[in-house]
């Protein structure tokens, strides 16, 4: 049951990223004339945010092995 959560939850995490935020980051940095190596740059960090928020999940629940 619970690799069926973690399955789950990581599915809905990629999906929201792909389609939220690489999605805004890429209308933002349109409308506001950003050159190609800055959308790309906030696109990593926008890609990167799921991990974060993993990371300090895991930390606040005293995982601290889940960082390694």
């Amino acid at each position: 049951m619970s690799v069926l959560v973690i399955l789950l939850s990581a599915g809905a995490s990629i999906l929201s990223v792909r389609s939220g935020l690489v999605t805004a980051v890429d209308q933002l940095a349109g409308a506001l004339g950003w050159t190609a190596k800055a959308r790309g740059q906030a696109t990593g960090y926008a890609t990167s945010s799921p991990e974060f928020v993993a990371l300090v999940a895991a930390g606040l629940s005293r995982v601290w092995e889940a960082g390694l």
